[in-house]
């Protein structure tokens, strides 16, 4: 580790928990599990009086990130020989199997629907390809929720409304960021007679050693007086305790308790060491455990979609509400981010050359809506954990300092190099 570059992260860092990030931490190791940098700083909540200070053991809510658990999981079970790949779902999750495709609205507001050709697989899920939307990825569906609410099972409800929802398109057909992730979730479960919450511990996290920092229940943070505050940045910048996750996740019951798509709480060392056993090829590279099959992470992190048959994909990708208005993030990577070469991997977004941190095109990340943000760089043996806790999801102040911390990184790691 460069003293150098722990100074200027740690400028940085501090800099802006001095104002507008409450919460911030940034850790990235290389892929022999060595540490380039870890800086921590701000206080868990702005409400406490005192307040406490940030540090490694602080859980935050991770959001999407949770994805990655998820997906994980799920191909741990297709490694056993429990579900495959290509197999429809609906022998797990009955409830996909009825979902129709949504082909607009009738003059008297009702929706269109329509029977799919096809069953929606594993595969679908995991790449985003099922049609499964977020209301904030889907104008359309947007609609149909806000004339549903409260419709449906109250076990399935998602915190925009119900988890089973019309689809856009064909399964396999496009991409459109949305529940994919929960349903897959819900498949876990079913088929390893597990909650969510058992199956990661028991398979991920208690072998990993992170299972005291990595969890569905914020009261097991609470408890210890460890868990941050999330916030709402308004229009004027001024900042908001926020009501999600807690109105949604907290106090849940049922088989939805635990959504795969964004209910974990965790800290970002916990996280990276998910990380460093990915970029390993399964299996962590200190304690030697894995947790995935070389050819699994192989399958995790190769894009999934065929530019010359799949064009909707790409379209989708560029499009999808996920990705934070450009002209909100000045300078930044997602300035051009439609520009970017990109794909989809089973765990992820992979993006090649042209991000401007210096990533290599090899590379899978994902972020979470109170700007969490990893990554895995296979090429140059990196990998990384971004925290802060407010919203909106691509803050400018968030995107700009995760950049700006992202680059000094591959600087310090070019400067070795060189």
């Amino acid at each position: 580790m460069s003293s150098d570059l722990q100074l200027k992260v740690d400028a940085l860092v501090q800099e802006a928990a001095k104002g507008p990030l409450p919460a911030v931490g940034f850790e990235a190791y290389t892929r022999d599990g060595s540490r380039i940098v870890s800086s921590f700083a701000g206080v868990q909540s702005r409400e406490d009086d005192p307040p406490k200070p940030v540090t490694p053991d602080t859980a935050v809510f991770m959001a999407s990130c949770t994805k990655l658990f998820t997906s994980v999981s799920a191909l741990q079970l297709v490694e056993k020989g429990v579900i495959a790949l290509d197999e429809p779902v609906g022998k797990f999750v009955p409830q996909v199997d009825e979902l129709e495709i949504l082909e607009g609205f009738g003059e008297d507001g009702e929706a269109k629907l329509r029977k799919p050709k096809r069953r929606i697989t594993l595969r679908h899920l995991l790449t985003h390809s099922s049609g499964l939307a977020y209301g904030f990825s889907s104008p359309e569906v947007a609609k149909w929720l806000e004339a549903n609410k409260g419709a449906g099972d109250p076990a399935y409800q998602a915190f925009e409304g119900p988890l089973f929802r019309p689809l856009l398109f064909e399964p396999g057909e496009g991409f459109v960021y949305g529940v994919s992730t929960d349903v897959v979730g819900l498949v876990v479960q079913k088929a390893s007679g597990l909650t969510l919450e058992e199956y990661i511990r028991e398979n991920i996290t208690t072998p990993l050693q992170i299972a005291q920092h990595i969890s569905f229940l914020p009261e097991h943070f609470s408890k210890e007086g460890r868990l941050a505050t999330q916030y709402n940045r308004g229009p004027d910048g001024q900042l908001t305790v926020s009501v999600f996750p807690s109105h949604i996740l907290l106090g849940k019951e049922g088989p939805f308790k635990f959504h795969g798509g964004g209910g974990i709480f965790g800290t970002a060392p916990a996280y990276i060491q998910l990380l460093l056993a990915l970029v390993n090829g399964g299996a962590h590279p200190t304690t030697r455990v894995r947790i995935l099959q070389p050819e699994t992470v192989t399958l995790l992190t190769t894009p999934q979609f065929d530019p010359a048959t799949q064009p909707a994909a790409f379209s989708g990708l560029d499009q999808s509400g996920f990705i934070a208005e450009p002209e909100t993030v000045p300078g930044h990577s997602w300035h051009n981010f439609r520009s970017i070469k990109k794909n989809h991997g089973l765990g992820g977004l992979i993006v090649g050359e042209g991000w401007k941190t210096g990533r290599s095109g090899h590379c899978l990340s994902w972020s979470g809506m109170f700007n969490t943000n990893w990554w895995i760089d296979l090429d140059k043996g990196v990998v990384g954990f971004f925290l802060a806790q407010v919203l909106p999801f691509g803050d400018p102040h968030a995107f700009g300092l995760f950049e700006q911390l992202e680059t000094a990184v591959y600087e310090e790691l070019a400067a070795r190099s060189a």
